[in-house]
């Protein structure tokens, strides 16, 4: 042997001592262990008490187990075993995988038969979802399984199937040379090089093949099987043509936890992937009513999943939200924020009624007394404020509270109250005008405003009363000459005019032209008329006093804090949020509509009723809301899975908006613009 040959001996010893190495000890025929379970770390439970959570069962290569039944799963809320569990089978589209595809284009022979692979192998590649990820080791003669040379004539590292699939359907494309298949060769490259791809249940090796190797220089029969089990690589073994080496494919897929099939020609191969893409995305959606009470706190419980290979469990959580339909218990009577007997409101005061409610979420409260007009509060704590002296006190009264979620989901209840009865009003005594005197009598720094008083009073009442009598005798002077001119003076006496034709009101004769003594100074005693002795619009004596009522007004929609005769609403419209980017782009929606102050946002599914619906997988069923108070906007985030930003920034309490503020739900944006 040359010194050449010798060389060339040597570097090949290394390279298989080098791969061998690198694989595990285990004998081939060693399987791995029991299966796994996935909970799905977002359960529904929109619908609670009823919890639906996804699981992914899978064996012990990460390959979705498609043949499990209820009696294979059990559920224990808290410590609690379910008893009502249902278990239904689902295929998620949104389930990524990684696909190495080992296509042997030389077991059918013959150019025909080539260009129909070619074919065949185009359509499963591109068959494969945009958000997976595709590889390929071509069988076309030697494969030099070192995996840091990639022949880019027929091998290709993962790219994403999206954007970069064509680079590998063109290698399809541009095979010519297909002597020799290395088929152990190939499967160990192409297992090395997918167990650095992703984590055990997102990737497999779909292999192509009649089952034949032939010019393989590094790998035995056995080497693909012993890696594949060290590294979780479930291979795919599909056998092509009449005269398929059927032994050793069965066994590699049996002893990797694949899968073996055939099909007679390459016509087949398309309907064999989309077989094995409906397994990755096999997953199983467990319904339960939990046990936990409604306090919209987060729960654990516990999936088991029992196999004749064994037993695997996980954990997952669920929020225990409060009830669809509001529950009222209770409602306080409050005056001036402490808390009063409902029997014993007192009198002339304004009463807070504030709602002891659950509810996940509350349109409005409505209340009414008595039957009577219904009053509306539709913000939170949908307080209502009652005023007692509109009430009769000598009978109780009912309040009737009705808490509306939606028009399917409401509660009333009826509360009975009763009111004390108003204090005694006393009857006002009349003031005489000798009071007065007396009081001058006693003071003498008040007498000489009284000596006033008592002499100017009745002289300005003379003045008055004679110069309404003299305009009283022109009108009738004015009628009597058809309406022309003034009767001369004299014509009348002020004793013949009728004390109802005085007008009071009236502007004062001129100066000189009531007759002097047309009225004694002495025609009417001092005491006439008491001096103060009956307040204007007092009862007399004997009479009832009342409080009178107010004049009537509108009624104002009475608010949570709001002032009586108050009304406090949103204004018509705070502002709105577009839709800058996703599957809602240019959607607007406006935001503080009085009656709908709340806007919710998440994921479009069937029976929602979330304001925002968006269509994308990123998004949770409810992933965030935008609600209004005092007239001003706040964005909530409602514990979604991927988060919300505002203005770059992720929400983690309840922020405040304004005009310009660009939100992120996942991977749909939008802005706060004004109306």
């Amino acid at each position: 042997m040359n010194s050449r040959k010798l060389w060339i001996s040597l570097r090949q010893g290394l390279t298989v001592a080098a791969l061998l190495a690198a694989m595990s000890p285990a004998p081939a025929s060693a399987q791995l262990g029991g299966p796994s379970i996935t909970v799905s770390p977002t359960c529904d439970s929109d619908k609670y008490p009823e919890v639906s959570c996804i699981v992914t069962p899978v064996n012990s290569a990460g390959l979705p187990l498609t043949a499990l039944t209820a009696q294979a799963f059990q559920v224990v809320d808290g410590s609690v075993a379910v008893k009502d569990l249902r278990v239904e089978k689902i295929v998620n589209p949104g389930v990524k995988t990684s696909y190495m595809f080992v296509t042997d284009f030389g077991m059918l022979g013959g150019s025909q038969n080539l260009q129909a692979l070619k074919d065949a192998a185009k359509s499963v590649l591109g068959a494969v979802s945009s958000t997976d990820r595709v590889a390929m080791v071509a069988i076309t003669g030697k494969v030099d399984v070192d995996v840091t040379k990639i022949d880019l004539s027929k091998e290709s590292n993962f790219v994403n199937a999206g954007t970069n699939r064509n680079d590998i359907i063109n290698i399809v494309t541009r095979l010519s040379d297909v002597s020799g298949t290395p088929l152990y060769d190939a499967l160990c490259k192409a297992i090395v090089l997918t167990a650095r791809e992703g984590t055990p249940g997102s990737r497999a090796i779909v292999l192509f093949t009649d089952g034949r190797d032939a010019k393989s220089t590094v790998c035995t029969a056995d080497d693909p099987i012993t890696r594949a089990n060290k590294d979780r690589i479930p291979i795919i073994a599909i056998g092509v043509g009449t005269k398929i080496e059927d032994s050793y494919l069965r066994r590699l897929a049996t002893l990797t936890d694949g899968v073996f099939q055939t099909v007679n020609d390459a016509s087949g191969l398309l309907g064999k992937f989309q077989e094995t893409q409906t397994q990755f995305r096999t997953q199983y959606k467990l319904t339960f009513t939990a046990s936990s009470p409604s306090d919209n706190q987060r729960h654990g419980f516990t999936v088991q999943l029992s196999q004749p290979s064994g037993r695997a469990t996980d954990r997952g959580e669920y929020t225990a939200l409060l009830p669809i339909k509001p529950e009222l218990t209770a409602v306080a009577f409050k005056a001036g924020g402490v808390e009063v007997d409902p029997q014993k409101l007192p009198y002339s005061a304004e009463i807070t009624i504030e709602p002891a409610l659950k509810a996940r979420k509350l349109a409005r409260v409505e209340y009414s007394v008595d039957g009577g007009e219904v009053k509306s509060s539709e913000q939170s704590p949908f307080s209502f404020v009652l005023r007692t002296d509109q009430l009769d006190s000598s009978r109780p009264h009912k309040l009737t509270v009705r808490a509306v979620a939606d028009a399917q989901n409401v509660t009333s209840r009826d509360f009975e109250f009763g009111v004390l009865a108003p204090p005694p009003t006393p009857t006002p005594v009349p003031t005489r005008a000798c009071d007065l005197l007396c009081q001058a009598q006693r003071n003498p720094g008040v007498a000489i405003p009284v000596a006033v008083v008592a002499v100017g009073l009745p002289v300005l009442l003379f003045s008055l009363i004679a110069l309404l009598a003299q305009r009283s005798r022109r009108r009738k002077d004015q009628l009597a000459m058809g309406g022309g001119g003034y009767a001369g003076e004299g014509a009348t006496s002020v004793s013949n005019v009728p004390f109802s034709d005085m007008n009071m009101g009236s502007a004062m004769a001129p100066t000189g032209s009531m007759p002097t003594g047309s009225m004694p100074m002495g025609g009417m005693p001092m005491g006439g008329m008491p001096m103060g002795g009956m307040p204007v619009g007092s009862p007399g004596e004997g009479a009832t006093s009342v409080f009178a009522p107010a004049p009537a007004s509108p009624q104002p929609t009475m608010v949570f804090g709001a002032p009586v005769g108050a009304t406090q609403v949103f204004k018509p419209g705070l502002a709105k949020l577009a839709i800058t980017s996703g599957n809602l782009s240019g959607n607007v929606f406006p935001l503080g509509v009085p009656g709908d102050s709340e806007t919710s946002i998440g994921r479009k599914v069937d029976g929602s009723t979330v304001r925002v619906q968006i269509d994308s997988p990123f998004v949770s069923r409810r992933h965030a809301r935008i609600y209004a108070e005092s007239d001003q906007l706040f964005l909530a985030d409602q514990q979604s899975a991927s988060g919300t930003k505002l203005n770059g920034e992720k929400v983690t309490a309840p922020m405040k908006l304004k005009v310009g503020d660009k939100i992120e739900f996942a991977d749909t944006t939008a802005e706060i613009k004004p109306i």
